[in-house]
C-alpha cells in the first residue's frame, strides 16, 4: 500500500480527484464511464421526486486538488448525473468561516421544501446546522443549530412524514445518535443507537427505511478488542411518541 500511495502525482491525482457517478440501466450487469460531479459531499446527491438528481456540496476546481473553501454550491441533473447545473448555494452560518463548514447533505419533504445539512467546526465541537429552501434549491434560509453535538448528519424522510436525521457523537459516551421531526423546525430528544465507541473516529452513519417500516443506519466504528474500525449497522424502528 505504501508504495501504491507514493506512485501518486498531482496530474494523476487531478485527473481522478473529486466526486464521480456512474449509471447502469441492466441491474449493475454493465455500467457507464465515470461521469465526474461538480461538488462533492460524503453522501453524495439525492434522488428528487421530480426524477432528477440535487446535489449539494464543496466544489472542486479544475485548477486545485482539493475542494474549495468558499461556499456549499447545490447542482442539478436532469439527465441521471450525465450532466449538471449549478442552481443555487447555502448561505454560511453567522459567526463561521467557508473553510469550517463541511459535509452537506439535503433531503426533500413532503411538500416540497429542501432541508440540507451541514458540518459546523465549533470552538470545541462539531455540530449540524440546517438551511431550508421552498424553491427548488435557488435560495436558501440562514443556517440554524441543531440542539446537539454531533456530525455530518445523514438526513432521511421517513414514510409516516417523520425527519430522520443521523449523526456520529464524538463525546463520551462515543457513538450514533439520532433526532427526529415532523416539520424541520421542533426536534426530538436524542435518540442513542449505541454508544460503545472507543473513541471520536467513528460515524458517517446513513439510514435507509426498509419494507416493514423499519430504519437501517450503517456507520463506521471500532469494537472493543478490535485494532481497526469496521462497518456496522442498527436495525431500529422510529419511537411511537413522535
Amino acid at each position: 500500500m505504501e508504495g501504491k500511495v507514493s506512485a501518486l502525482d498531482d496530474q494523476t491525482v487531478k485527473a481522478h480527484k473529486g466526486s464521480w457517478t456512474r449509471l447502469s440501466t441492466d441491474g449493475g450487469k454493465t455500467w457507464s464511464a465515470p461521469r465526474r460531479a461538480p461538488v462533492s459531499a460524503p453522501h453524495g446527491p439525492i434522488l428528487l421526486k421530480n426524477g432528477a438528481l440535487l446535489y449539494a456540496g464543496k466544489r472542486f476546481p479544475e485548477e486545485d486538488l482539493r475542494p474549495v473553501a468558499r461556499d456549499v454550491a447545490v447542482y442539478v441533473s436532469d439527465d441521471q448525473g450525465e450532466s449538471w447545473r449549478e442552481i443555487g448555494a447555502l448561505p454560511c452560518p453567522r459567526g463561521y468561516k467557508w473553510d469550517e463548514i463541511h459535509e452537506a447533505h439535503p433531503v426533500e419533504l413532503a411538500d416540497g421544501a429542501l432541508l440540507c445539512s451541514l458540518r459546523v467546526h465549533e470552538k470545541d465541537t462539531i455540530a449540524t446546522w440546517l438551511s431550508r429552501s421552498t424553491d427548488g434549491g435557488a435560495t436558501w434560509s440562514d443556517p440554524v443549530r441543531l440542539p446537539c453535538d454531533g456530525a455530518p448528519a445523514h438526513m432521511l424522510l421517513h414514510s409516516s412524514g417523520v425527519i430522520v436525521c443521523v449523526y456520529g457523537y464524538r463525546h463520551e459516551p462515543f457513538g450514533q445518535r439520532a433526532l427526529l421531526s415532523r416539520d424541520g423546525v421542533t426536534w426530538s430528544d436524542e435518540l442513542i443507537l449505541r454508544d460503545d465507541g472507543l473513541d471520536g473516529d467513528l460515524g458517517y452513519p446513513a439510514s435507509v427505511e426498509l419494507p416493514d417500516g423499519e430504519l437501517l443506519t450503517v456507520y463506521y466504528q471500532r469494537l472493543p478488542g478490535d485494532a481497526k474500525t469496521s462497518v456496522l449497522s442498527t436495525r431500529w424502528h422510529l419511537p411511537e411518541i413522535i
